[in-house]
């Protein structure tokens, strides 16, 4: 409510708003400001350096997204290295032992989060390769558990029925407590989503798999983090990666995603 009233313009802002706008030094937004509104609001209000820039400008040379979010706003740091991991308060991995115990997770069997959704089931693969990894997890004495969010009820069904054996779903938690979860795992498998990054910051050895959206833009960084993908994506747009049949890009061969999940949990054991 209160980011919308700085497109109406300074008079429309309320006191509590303006004096606390008045105490900041910098404002960057990750957005097009095209008619001067924003910073316009934003000046009247004291801000002293305003710096508004949408990442997605053609503008901006950078290939990385992370990279283009420095060059957006002219600062250093395109190509350095901020990997360094999250470190979560104490309580939220108490959190996720918790809800690791409710599945009964004994806490000394490996564990391995997967996640097979993404947002987009466009960026999803099969569920039967899923499965079949899934399988070879359980064969080699690790613990699979599959993490559920709000718009992954479909891929996470779909893996389910594919499997011989149940296995624990964690759904209908927060993010921070994904993370408390998440800290207690040796391995994560995933695509190109939210949770897959979230996996990465916290130094979880990760497994993206990646699509129709380039790896080289969107995947994770760190050194923990392993991308694979099948054959380049075909698709000139995402209108055409919405109609696409063949989806060669996520036809990833089990073996490849199996190698990958054992040389990604030897950095962690």
């Amino acid at each position: 409510m209160y980011l919308s009233h700085l497109f109406a313009g300074f008079e429309s802002l309320c006191d509590s708003f303006k004096s606390w706008l008045s105490t900041c030094e910098i404002v960057v937004g990750w957005l097009r400001d095209v008619d001067g509104t924003l910073t316009a609001t934003l000046s009247d209000a004291g801000v002293g350096s305003i710096n508004l820039q949408s990442p997605f400008s053609s503008d901006l040379v950078a290939p990385h997204q992370s990279d283009r979010y420095f060059e957006a706003i002219r600062m250093p740091g395109s190509g350095q290295d901020f990997t360094s991991s999250l470190i979560l308060p104490a309580e939220l991995e108490r959190q996720g032992r918790k809800v690791l115990q409710a599945c009964h997770w004994n806490g000394t069997s490996p564990l391995v989060l997967v996640h097979p959704g993404s947002g987009s089931l466009h960026k999803c693969i099969e569920a039967w390769r899923l499965a079949k990894v899934i399988e070879w997890l359980i064969e080699a004495d690790l613990t699979p558990m599959l993490l559920e969010g709000p718009a992954d009820c479909r891929p996470v069904a779909q893996v389910l029925s594919s499997l011989a054996m149940p296995v624990p779903v964690i759904r209908g938690l927060s993010v921070s407590a994904v993370a408390g979860v998440m800290a207690q795992a040796q391995l994560y498998l995933g695509h190109d989503s939210g949770m897959t990054h979230l996996a990465a910051a916290l130094a979880i050895p990760t497994v993206a798999c990646f699509g129709p959206t380039p790896a080289s833009r969107w995947a994770p960084r760190g050194p923990m983090v392993s991308v694979i993908s099948g054959m380049p994506c075909v698709c000139s747009d995402w209108s055409k990666v919405e109609t696409c049949h063949d989806r060669v890009c996520l036809h990833i061969p089990v073996e490849d995603m199996i190698a990958a999940c054992r040389a990604q949990f030897m950095k962690r054991s």
